[in-house]
């Protein structure tokens, strides 16, 4: 069997490959988009669920924008996934209306890949970009937790809730805590209440790391017609669409989403296996 070139942005978009019937190749058009979100986590469940949902709202046109992932553990799968672009294969098995299906689709959702134990000024750097509009994670469900050891001049903060407070903080006060540079925030951890807990705790670790009533303020700021949301919206749901630009002035600056069932259409979007080019 011959070998495969290793998978990347040339091999992805050449006509060989682009015409393959065995895969499901992303359209020019959903590659090398700007840097519109970031994830904390590179797991397997990020790549399989909300990066797969980035990739088809990308390849509909209807979120055009690229994820920062963040890896905090040390696997190794950051250097993987730069070496390869950002791509990776997604294998998609199972039933579809009681019929057996297998498909093979390449992600092109992550631009890039920044591991928060040896490149934490880049992350802290992408909280500078005015272009980020949304933070997703997957931490595992100890990820959301109090660590009372966490602090923040450490590089990078401990706990997953402190690295979150330290990137929110780094943009407040980069934008002069501009409420339209807010973001929305939607962890994915399989907890109750996931978004609810995460922002007791970003709160507790804003007051005892004494990072201002500023920075307080603009975690709790609400405008008119926003709230935090404490459950997943359902597919009947039907949110604003999103675009290409920063969010409006109507967007508090940290709203906490809970995904507990769904990912849903945050993305305007209707709706891992191994990372090669297979």
């Amino acid at each position: 069997m011959a070998s495969l070139p290793r998978l990347s942005r040339d091999v992805a978009l050449s006509p060989a490959w682009q015409e393959r019937p065995d895969l499901e190749m992303p359209p020019p058009t959903a590659v090398g988009l700007p840097e519109r979100a970031v994830q904390f986590g590179t797991g397997a469940f990020l790549r399989g669920f909300v990066d797969y949902f980035v990739d088809a709202a990308n390849r509909q046109g209807s979120f055009a924008g690229s994820i920062v992932a963040v890896g905090s553990t040390e696997s190794g799968r950051d250097t993987v996934l730069n070496e390869q672009d950002g791509l990776y294969t997604l294998a998609v098995r199972g039933l579809e209306n009681g019929v057996p299906v297998e498909r093979l689709r390449v992600v092109a959702s992550l631009s890039r890949a920044l591991s928060a134990v040896s490149e934490w000024p880049a992350v802290l750097a992408v909280a500078r970009d005015p272009n980020i509009a949304l933070v997703f994670s997957n931490t595992t469900e100890v990820g959301i937790a109090l660590d009372d050891t966490d602090r923040a001049d450490l590089d990078p903060p401990r706990s997953f809730p402190g690295k979150l407070t330290r990137f929110l903080y780094e943009r407040a006060t980069a934008f002069d805590y501009d409420p339209a540079a807010g973001v929305v925030v939607l962890p994915c951890e399989l907890l109750e209440n996931n978004g609810a807990q995460l922002g007791e705790i970003v709160r507790t670790l804003a007051g005892r790391w004494q990072l201002g009533l500023r920075f307080e303020r603009w975690l709790l700021m609400r405008s008119r017609g926003s709230a935090t949301r404490s459950a997943t919206p359902t597919a009947s749901s039907r949110p604003a669409r999103r675009t290409g630009s920063l969010p409006s002035r109507a967007m508090p600056p940290f709203v906490l989403a809970s995904v507990s069932q769904t990912l849903i259409l945050v993305l305007s979007s209707r709706p891992p296996s191994p990372i090669t080019a297979s």
